[in-house]
């Protein structure tokens, strides 16, 4: 399957998931409410701590793996298993510290019930990374739907039964149950008893798997400590607005993973120069597609998060908008793994992901310290911060890793273009409709069509070369 059908599943997929995810997320907005969610968001945010050390960085370095067989494929599965049970016990022994720290004791059996999804998840990960290896995309995406569809029946079941925030936990465990009995059986397993000294037989992929971890475990750590400051600084309340905001504002870079998930699969097996072309222009496509809703929140971010969630999450609706920023970021900063993934820089991704810390630690900082910064204003310093310094480095790098350099300055001109020329239009679109007394709806409607096609008109004109590529690259894939 070439990359374009397998991109286009991958797509499909992910908007059926997200529409899964959005009609669990519309139920469960309305039977709890913002303190069970950010209860939820702390004991959640201890296990996004460790995810990147349930699959170590095996699965795309097993995807690029020269050759596989039951025995390699053994031996990754061991070391899933051994690092999945790892956190799962650090995740376990933490749970009355943090329950303490906040005061809140029913922090104490969510984490310890959120400390079964690292083994549950890294059981599946191997066997998943099978399916994607042999570029079988229909039948792992078929995987990450029924999952999502057994999660949110888990969650609402058990939420209307009245678990509170740990029907939410449950949820989590039904996505890992699924995805993982799903992956061992589809992928037909191919497993064979190795002993733990015959590690030394994939010694290089685990120490390339190193580096990503360390890279993703200090991600993780610039991610996440945000949800831990606000529910310390501002309560576990604001923290459920906020942690409801970022379940609306992450929807796009959700999609983007999905589109360069195969993408990265199949660009691993292109040429040198071919390559340099193909990070440009997936580019184009990648911020064209997911980049333009981003900016959309930034205007009506507001509404369509009352629409979602329901009434009583105005203050979310409020960050929202603020954190259309951190949307734009979170794909930059996605496209920019690829990059160095694709070109086995795990070592540089270390230094940028420690960078990305640093350009964030400052306001996190003076909110912790709460030296008279409102919530609002930490979130939009926090989104800012990340925008900036990810937006930069994707763009260095991109040219840094090209070839041909005209193809990668057009493709930094175009995205940046667009994102601003997509922003203005909405603004002075929405300004016109302003004392008009349509339906909100049909004000989104109107203006986010006629912002796209102003846009993409704007962007035809002045950079035909990159189109000419573009349209060009697409025939080929087909």
């Amino acid at each position: 399957m070439n990359a374009l059908k397998g991109g286009l599943i991958s797509i499909i997929s992910a908007i059926s998931q997200q529409l899964i995810s959005l009609i669990g997320g519309i139920v469960l907005a309305r039977i709890l409410g913002p303190e069970d969610f950010g209860i939820y968001a702390i004991a959640f945010t201890v296990f996004l701590f460790f995810q990147s050390f349930i699959d170590f960085g095996l699965t795309p370095i097993y995807i690029k793996h020269k050759e596989v067989s039951p025995r390699i494929n053994s031996l990754f599965l061991m070391v899933n298993f051994f690092f999945g049970l790892a956190v799962s016990i650090i995740i376990f022994f933490s749970a009355p510290f943090l329950a303490a720290y906040y005061d809140l004791p029913i922090l104490k059996p969510l984490i310890r019930w959120q400390s079964i999804v690292p083994i549950i998840l890294a059981l599946s990960n191997q066997p998943f990374g099978q399916l994607l290896r042999a570029k079988s995309f229909k039948k792992s995406e078929s995987i990450s739907v029924i999952s999502h569809l057994s999660a949110v029946a888990v969650g609402i079941g058990t939420a209307l039964a009245g678990f509170g925030p740990m029907a939410l936990v449950l949820k989590q465990i039904g996505y890992g149950v699924t995805r993982c009995i799903g992956a061992m059986v589809i992928s037909g397993g191919q497993y064979v008893w190795v002993r733990p000294t015959a590690l030394s037989e994939i010694k290089s992929a685990v120490i390339n798997a190193s580096e990503l971890t360390a890279s993703r475990l200090i991600n993780g750590f610039t991610s996440n400590i945000d949800r831990l400051i606000i529910g310390k600084t501002y309560g576990e309340i604001p923290l459920g607005h906020y942690e409801r905001s970022l379940f609306v504002v992450d929807k796009p870079n959700t999609i983007r993973n999905a589109i360069t998930t195969p993408a990265m699969t199949y660009l691993a097996r292109m040429s040198g120069k071919d390559i340099s072309n193909a990070y440009a222009l997936l580019s184009v496509m990648v911020l064209t597609i997911v980049g333009l809703p981003c900016v959309f929140f930034l205007f009506y971010g507001d509404v369509i998060t009352l629409f979602i969630l329901g009434d009583q999450w105005e203050q979310a609706g409020e960050f929202v908008r603020i954190l259309s920023f951190l949307g734009l970021a979170l794909i930059f900063k996605g496209m920019n793994n690829i990059l160095h993934i694709n070109e086995l820089r795990t070592k540089r991704l270390i230094n940028l992901h420690v960078g990305g810390f640093l350009s964030v630690f400052g306001p996190l900082l003076i909110a912790y310290l709460s030296l008279g910064l409102t919530i609002l204003h930490f979130v939009l310093i926090y989104s800012i911060a990340n925008l900036l310094y990810w937006s930069s480095i994707y763009s260095y790098f991109l040219r840094k890793f090209s070839f041909d350099r005209a193809v990668s300055t057009s493709a930094t001109l175009y995205y940046f273009f667009i994102l601003i020329f997509f922003g203005l239009s909405c603004y002075f679109l929405s300004f016109l409709f302003y004392g008009l007394t349509l339906p909100i709806f049909l004000e989104l409607f109107l203006v986010g069509t006629a912002s796209l096609l102003l846009t993409l008109l704007s962007a035809s004109l002045l950079f035909p070369l990159l189109w000419s590529r573009q349209i060009g690259f697409i025939k080929d894939r087909i």
